[in-house]
Parts: structure tokens; C-alpha cells; sequence
């Protein structure tokens, strides 16, 4: 919303709402790709259909980045990126500066999510963060490993195996 010498951040109710359902949703165990499936099938227009009404389905990776935003914890960030002229043109680029360069400013009023809610989800996108990133150091290789069926004739969980780093998480499904 528009004010003098800039813009005033107001929170939309519905949308705060929408936020808040994504996050517990998340919270409760549902994947990315699960929680743009409910949308979607609940009817949910998706933040894009404001500015072109082209976007039907919610896409999974909006999900993530919607979990991500310390926006929703209250917290306004400047100063992320800085923009370059590329030479011989008149166009910027942007490069993402160093997180040690961020100004983070906390406004609490601007806060949709509690504090609780925001941990428990970056404390599990951290953990999938360390089972799927195959550019964290201390994983050699992830392989997945499905056991044939034991003798009672069931299969055995879906393990995620990192080698090196000792860990053995077991997914929920």
C-alpha cells in the first residue's frame, strides 16, 4: 500500500490464513508436491492468478519458498542482491550479495507465523535439506535402498543411506 516516502506493508487476512494452513501442513508431515495437490484441489487460486489468470495448480517449488520466507516470521530483509551494468549495454544484472552484507530489520507486526510453527518447519526443511542436497560436504553419495520382502511377505521401509556421515534418516510416507 502506497504512503508517504514509500510503501506500508499490510497483511491480508485470507492470506495470512492460507500462509499459516501451508506452514501446519508442512508441520504435520506433508510433502511440498502434497500440499500444492491439496490447494489445488481445494481451489485455491495461486498467487500468480492475481497478476494472470494462466496458473491453475499450485506449483510444489512456490511451496517451498513460501516456507522459507523470513518475511512471515516478521522479519523485513534489504540488501540481498546488487545490480551491475553489463558492459556494452544498458542492462543490470543482479548477484546475490553475502548473507553477512543482509539488513535484517524485525517487525513484529508484520509477523504471520509463531515462532514455534516457523522452527518445527525450518528444523524440517533443514533435515531434508541434509537427506536430498548432494552438495553438502559431508555426504559422499545418497543412494536409496529397498530391501526385498522379509519373510513375513511385507516390504521393508524406504531407508535414505548417506554414506560417510553416519546418517540413517527414515522418511515418513
Amino acid at each position: 500500500m502506497p504512503c508517504e516516502g514509500g510503501y506500508r506493508r499490510v497483511i491480508e487476512d485470507r492470506e495470512a490464513e492460507l500462509v499459516r494452513h501451508i506452514f501446519s501442513l508442512y508441520a504435520q508431515g506433508l510433502s511440498f508436491k502434497r500440499i500444492a495437490k491439496q490447494l489445488t484441489n481445494e481451489g485455491i487460486p495461486t498467487p500468480r492468478t492475481r497478476r494472470t489468470p494462466v496458473a491453475k495448480a499450485w506449483p510444489h517449488t512456490g511451496i517451498r519458498e513460501i516456507l522459507r520466507r523470513e518475511l512471515y516470521l516478521g522479519v523485513l530483509i534489504w540488501n540481498k542482491r546488487r545490480f551491475l551494468k553489463r558492459p556494452g549495454t544498458n542492462q543490470r544484472i543482479s548477484r546475490m550479495r553475502p548473507e553477512s552484507e543482509w539488513i535484517r530489520v524485525n517487525v513484529p507486526k508484520l509477523q504471520i507465523v509463531s515462532t514455534e510453527l516457523w522452527n518445527t518447519v525450518q528444523a524440517r526443511l533443514q533435515d531434508h535439506k541434509l537427506v536430498f542436497d548432494r552438495r553438502h560436504p559431508g555426504l559422499e553419495r545418497l543412494s536409496r535402498q529397498r530391501s526385498s520382502v522379509v519373510d513375513s511377505g511385507e516390504p521393508e521401509p524406504l531407508t535414505i543411506v548417506a554414506k560417510r556421515a553416519g546418517l540413517v534418516p527414515k522418511l515418513p510416507r
